[in-house]
């Protein structure tokens, strides 16, 4: 009997040594952010306004990951924002420098209300904490950053160029672009109508990058369809359906402003680009029917 005791007492000593180990990991700011730092440096500290990159994985207390942008093999890098609320994320960001990796614990009710702009969820109790564990990669002024964006932005658009032009030469392409960049080389020409803005546009199409290879392309008789004017397709395709009329066939050079831009296109399901930032798209186009908006 004393020793089913003795082992009770021990047990309990033990967790309550564990608990307050745990607790003693913990520090708490004024405003009640709760963090833990796992490595620190002396490097560059971040202000409101400077750019960061980050790595950050983001999660439930009971460590079920909403997002890991390591998944996407690109950091994220933005600008830093005031904190919208007392205890944001933010705020734990500005106590770090470049190489730090830390962990913060942020009010769920506080983060939905005041940045979600949403009710708490029901699997989310109220008075629990998101999750966000951080590494600080690299700290940059405004201007710092933006004279490096430009910089990479010039040398981007200048490969893209030549791959542009490079098609454009072995093609025999004697059109000129439009004042976007756009090539809208119509191949078939037809006198059918020409779409208006809030009209259905069905297009079969094949996209290839400039070397030819295939990247997606509809299947026959189920035509890609999309309300002419309301934001959802591609830049591209806005400028190009405005002047092409049904039954017509065109070729389409787009270039990244007016395709996937600096994002790229990704498949969802396993992350791999799909179409790479900064790429030009070929598309060879079908308009195989416009359907007038009153008729919608």
């Amino acid at each position: 009997m004393r020793l089913k005791i003795f082992f009770l007492v021990f047990a309990l000593l033990v967790l309550f040594l564990t608990y307050c180990t745990e607790k003693a990991k913990y520090k708490t700011t004024d405003t009640g952010l709760r963090y833990i730092f796992h490595s620190e440096h002396k490097g560059k500290s971040p202000r409101e306004n400077y750019y960061v990159t980050l790595n950050m994985v983001y999660k439930l207390e009971n460590d079920s990951v909403l997002y890991d942008s390591r998944e996407t093999g690109m950091p994220l890098r933005y600008q830093l924002i005031k904190p919208p609320f007392e205890g944001a994320v933010e705020e734990g960001i500005m106590m770090m420098s470049e190489g730090d990796s830390a962990t913060f614990f942020v009010s769920a009710d506080s983060m939905f209300e005041k940045v979600f702009k949403k009710p708490l969820p029901p699997s989310l109790k109220k008075g629990s904490r998101l999750v966000f564990d951080i590494t600080l990669l690299k700290v940059q002024s405004a201007v710092e950053a933006e004279a490096e964006i430009r910089e990479k932005l010039t040398l981007k658009f200048a490969a893209e160029q030549k791959l542009i032009d490079k098609y454009i030469e072995e093609n025999n392409i004697t059109q000129k672009p439009s004042s976007t960049g756009l090539y809208v080389i119509v191949t078939k020409k037809t006198k059918g109508k020409i779409p208006a803005k809030g009209d259905r546009i069905a297009v079969q199409y094949t996209g290839r990058f400039t070397d030819g290879e295939v990247f997606d392309a509809c299947i026959p008789y189920h035509p890609y369809q999309f309300i002419l004017g309301d934001g959802k397709a591609m830049p591209g395709f806005e400028e190009a359906f405005k002047e092409l009329r049904e039954g017509e066939k065109a070729t389409l050079i787009i270039p990244s402003e007016l395709g996937y831009g600096e994002q790229g296109k990704r498949n969802p399901a396993s992350g791999i680009y799909i179409v790479p930032p900064y790429t030009p798209l070929v598309y060879e186009v079908e308009v195989v029917g416009v359907t007038a908006s009153k008729n919608l």
